[in-house]
C-alpha cells in the first residue's frame, strides 16, 4: 500500500517539457510531512518530463493529456483524485501547505 494511502489532500501538478523542474517540485513534495497523493498532468512533453518522473517517483501518479491543453491539462488529473482536497500547485510555487 503507498505511503500516501488514506490521506485527505491530493497535490496536482500541471507540467510540460519542464523535466528537471518537475523533479525539483516532486522533490520537495515529497518532503511535506502530510505526505500527499500527487498526480502530475502532462501536457504531451516531449523531453524527457515522463520518464524522470515514473523512475524517481514511482509512487506518483502522471496522467498523460496526449497534446498540450494548457492550463486545462490540470482538469485531467483532477478527474483522477479520490480524496477530500486538492491542491493545484504551480511547479514555481514554495510548497509548504500552510
Amino acid at each position: 500500500m503507498p505511503r500516501h494511502a488514506g490521506s485527505r489532500i491530493t497535490i496536482v501538478v500541471l507540467t510540460h517539457n519542464r523535466a528537471e523542474r518537475l523533479m525539483e517540485t516532486l522533490h520537495c513534495l515529497r518532503a511535506l510531512p502530510e505526505y500527499p497523493q500527487i498526480i502530475v498532468a502532462d501536457n504531451a512533453s516531449t523531453d524527457e518530463t515522463v520518464w524522470m518522473a515514473d523512475v524517481a517517483f514511482p509512487d506518483v501518479r502522471i496522467v498523460q493529456c496526449g497534446s498540450n491543453l494548457g492550463a486545462a491539462g490540470r482538469n485531467r488529473a483532477v478527474a483522477c483524485v479520490d480524496s477530500g482536497y486538492i491542491v493545484p500547485r504551480e511547479q514555481t510555487q514554495d510548497h509548504r501547505l500552510s
